[in-house]
């Protein structure tokens, strides 16, 4: 019988996934509320790609731990992480959000598995 894996975020984890989505609502000036919801304005797709991307990235979980923050499938939520690379390549907007999440993250000492 294959091993059940557990996807939950341990609480400290859960707090700095939190604290992450206030970084990025600060930073991309839009509510909590607005960035778990299903519009497709472009600074609200950006505040998701950012919010993912960051807390995979310091917490180092798995894909699936993230739909507790954001209510979509794992092919979606893998998809904002994986285009993260090119809107920060490309975009000049989205890299200047990117970098002030980043910065915010490091000052408030936000640290897990891995630092973007």
């Amino acid at each position: 019988m294959p091993k059940k894996i557990n996807y939950r975020l341990t609480i400290i984890q859960e707090r700095q996934a939190e604290s992450i989505m206030d970084i990025v609502c600060n930073v991309v000036r839009v509510t909590k509320d607005e960035v778990i919801g299903t519009s497709k304005k472009m600074e609200l797709v950006y505040a998701r790609e950012l919010f993912l991307y960051f807390t995979k990235k310091i917490l180092d979980c798995h894909v699936v731990s993230l739909q507790q923050f954001i209510p979509r499938n794992r092919s979606t939520i893998l998809y904002h992480i994986k285009i993260f690379e090119d809107n920060y390549k490309y975009n000049l907007e989205f890299r200047r959000l990117a970098d002030k999440v980043k910065h915010e993250t490091q000052k408030r000492h936000i640290v897990g598995g891995q630092n973007p």
